[in-house]
């Protein structure tokens, strides 16, 4: 994967969390993001699950 495909699956999480309509709803969305950032460091020792949670973060924030 190439860090183009980071960012979209990272667009696409920021959605669904933007889009969210209760705290049991963003709980739900932060569970996801734990189980992909652990899934792609996995498949890639170099992902850092870090910096993919921050640029969901700054996705979210430019969403909002």
């Amino acid at each position: 994967m190439t860090s183009r495909h980071y960012e979209t699956i990272a667009v696409a999480i920021a959605q669904a969390f933007v889009e969210c309509n209760s705290n049991l709803e963003r709980y739900g969305v932060r569970r996801v993001i734990e189980h992909i950032s652990h899934a792609l460091q996995v498949e890639n020792s170099k992902f850092k699950p870090v910096d993919f949670e921050k640029l969901i973060h700054n996705i979210t924030l430019k969403m909002e």
